[in-house]
């Protein structure tokens, strides 16, 4: 379908270019080139997470950075597996990396007004990896708001958290 309309504005373009001053078409064609590519491009872009100012997830840290910019601390994120959020120390430049989401850990969502929090929208999925493993097949629904693939997940094995294991998670489980 989209080579049919290209096919007939090329059509229309040749029947109408030798009525056109040469920088008008120019203009014309790069108009409608960039209209093309927006509705080509449309819906590609990663997902965009606003910081949510005076409030941090406590409790869940793997790593501290001291970080030179707040966008180098996005960047240490996206570097990490593991790491599903981020907190940002404001004024210090301290980057805090997380392993879990405001969503799977509501009660650990509290107020501090030196800092903001940031979900990392290229996360892994929670118990996809044996490196993040989650508590339950409740928690990695909550921590991603999807209805589970009925597969295995990596969950903890006993209260300690030091064992893992490779679980069935069904879909009415969760």
């Amino acid at each position: 379908m989209e080579n049919q309309r290209i096919e007939r504005f090329v059509k229309f373009l040749q029947m109408t270019c030798w009525r056109m001053p040469h920088s008008l078409f120019r203009l014309s064609l790069m108009f409608i080139v960039s209209c093309i590519t927006l509705d080509k491009t449309a819906g590609q872009c990663n997902p965009v997470e606003n910081s949510i100012s005076g409030m941090y997830l406590r409790g869940h840290t793997f790593k501290t950075i001291q970080v030179g910019s707040l966008f180098e601390c996005q960047t240490k994120c996206e570097e990490e597996t593991d790491c599903q959020s981020y907190n940002v120390i404001i004024g210090k430049n301290i980057c805090e990396l997380n392993s879990r989401t405001k969503e799977a850990r509501p009660q650990d969502f509290v107020p501090d007004w030196n800092r903001f929090y940031m979900t990392q929208p290229l996360r892994a999925t929670l118990g996809s990896i044996q490196t993040l493993p989650a508590k339950s097949c409740q928690e990695i629904k909550d921590n991603e708001g999807i209805v589970l693939a009925d597969t295995k997940y990596w969950i903890y094995s006993g209260d300690k958290d030091d064992h893992v294991i490779l679980a069935h998670c069904e879909k009415s489980q969760a």
